[in-house]
Order: structure tokens, then C-alpha cells, then sequence
């Protein structure tokens, strides 16, 4: 085995043992298979997989042993052993790299995607502690879109503010916001660094974001965003664009918020409601 490789032991045992409740209790260490279960072989190496991920027998960066080498210690082919492999890739716990093996990635963690909720807080309260990087925070002439959704001339100036948020020292989102200057003018005198857009304006200008359109679609990474998020060019990413709306039903924010779809995940729940379908959608980073 190559040097920094993490070795998973491996075993051969008949259901009855299992069942029965007979001879040693299921160690993390071992992918144990049962030949006469119902249960496809290539579910139980992957399950097997996911609770040495769960106990933490295997962390983050550690590299799996070679598909051949797994089938052959299990007395097995190839073939159920890849499709597990593919499985937990497709699923984001691993990532196969050319040449190099495949690794284990990071966990992801679900979030609701919600304009109105902000990115630093919601992170906080799974106890994730985001980094902030001000890439940008500068008075510009409004994008038309921009001016059509804040409700002003294309010669009023707005606010645009840019942040990269980190997880686990990982790029991960981009935040691009636009708001009026002449509504917000202090916000140009502001240190975003670690601190919430969203409670600088309740604080400092008493407004709270009640209501919030958005578009969501899927985008090739522009050249200048794959440098910041460290992925390659034209790489898919998920945008949200979108205008918050304060009490008053006055635009408050243009903002698209473009994740890395590599760290995250997304769930959508849907309810009726009074003969209309509501749904919820919520995502889940790396």
C-alpha cells in the first residue's frame, strides 16, 4: 500500500452469525459481507463505508484502497466494489481523482436556502464558524437589472458589496449585494469582515427584510469566480439571484448568492396549502 494510505480491514461471514447474534460484535475497521444476503454486495461494501465514515474510522483527505485491491481481499470481483465507489461519489462522500485514488471529502451540512436568512448566522447556528473575505465593497452605477429591481435610475448610484465565505478554510459561496446608496449610505464605511449585512442594517438603519423573490438556475463559473471559489473554469454552479423586500414591500437588497455545487447538496419539501403547492428548499454544504 502506498504511505499515508488508510487500510480497511476486511472479512467474510455468513448471515446466521449476524442474525443469531453470534461471535464478535461489528467492528468500524472491517467491511464484513454477507454472500447469502439479499442485500447486493455492492450496498453493503457502501454502507459498510458510510459507518466507518460515521464513527470516524475514516476522516477527510483519507484515501480509500484501490478498487482492485478492496475486490480482491473480499474474494469478489471488481464490479461491486466500483459501483459502491460510484455511489458514495455521486453522493458527495468521496472523490475519485485520476491517477491519484479516491478520498474521502468533507461532510455535508444542510442549510435552507432563504435570501431572508443570513448566510454568516444560519452557519453559526450548526456551529460552523465562516470566514469572511471582502472582495469587493464600492459605489457603482447600477447593472439594469440591478436598477429595474431596486426600483431605481440607471444613474443613481448603488452599493455593491462582494464577499467569499469560507468553510473549514474551503471557498464555498459568493455573495454579490446591491443596495441603494442613498438609502444606505453608511453602509460604504462598514467592516463586512465576519460581521452579518443583515443585522448592520437592522441596526443601523432599523429595517428588517420581510419578504424575498428568487430564481435559482444553474451557471458555468465565470473565469474570475473559479478563481475565488478554486474550481475549475466553466465548473456548473448553482446561483441564486433575488430582491428582498422590507416591511413596507420596498426593495431593499439585490443580491446572487453562487455556490460551489461540489460542497453542497439541496432538498426540496413541498406542501399543500389551501389548494396551492408550497415548497421548500433547503441545502446542505460540504
Amino acid at each position: 500500500m502506498l504511505e499515508g494510505e488508510h487500510l480497511i480491514y476486511v472479512s467474510v461471514g455468513p448471515p446466521a452469525l449476524k442474525e443469531q447474534g453470534v461471535g464478535e460484535a461489528y467492528d468500524a475497521k472491517k467491511i464484513v459481507i454477507y454472500r447469502e444476503s439479499p442485500v447486493p454486495l455492492h450496498h453493503q461494501i457502501k454502507e459498510a463505508i458510510l459507518r466507518q465514515l460515521e464513527s470516524g474510522i475514516l476522516h477527510p483527505g483519507d484515501k480509500l484502497p484501490a478498487e482492485k485491491e478492496l475486490a480482491e481481499s473480499l474474494g469478489i470481483s471488481q464490479s461491486p466494489v466500483k459501483q459502491a465507489i460510484l455511489e458514495l461519489a455521486r453522493e458527495g462522500y468521496v472523490q475519485r481523482s485520476k491517477g491519484k485514488g479516491t478520498f474521502v471529502r468533507s461532510p455535508k451540512i444542510e442549510e435552507t436556502i432563504n435570501i431572508l436568512t443570513s448566510f454568516t448566522e444560519s452557519m453559526r447556528r450548526k456551529g460552523i464558524q465562516p470566514e469572511t473575505r471582502v472582495i469587493d465593497l464600492a459605489s457603482v452605477s447600477p447593472p439594469p437589472e440591478v436598477a429595474l429591481q431596486l426600483r431605481l435610475s440607471e444613474h443613481e448610484p448603488v452599493i455593491m458589496l462582494k464577499r467569499l465565505f469560507l468553510l473549514d478554510g474551503q471557498p464555498s459561496t459568493i455573495i454579490t449585494s446591491f443596495l441603494s446608496q442613498s438609502r444606505f449610505p453608511s453602509l460604504l464605511q462598514v467592516n463586512f469582515t465576519g460581521q452579518s449585512l443583515y443585522r448592520v442594517l437592522e441596526r443601523d438603519y432599523q429595517v428588517k427584510l420581510s419578504r424575498a423573490e428568487n430564481y435559482l438556475e444553474v451557471i458555468p463559473c465565470t473565469a474570475a469566480d473559479a478563481v475565488l471559489l478554486s474550481i475549475r473554469v466553466n465548473s456548473p454552479t448553482l446561483i441564486i439571484t433575488g430582491v428582498s423586500y422590507d416591511a413596507n414591500q420596498l426593495p431593499v437588497e439585490y443580491a446572487r448568492v453562487l455556490y460551489r455545487t461540489d460542497r453542497f447538496r439541496f432538498f426540496i419539501e413541498s406542501y399543500k396549502a389551501h389548494e396551492n403547492v408550497v415548497h421548500l428548499l433547503t441545502h446542505m454544504a460540504t
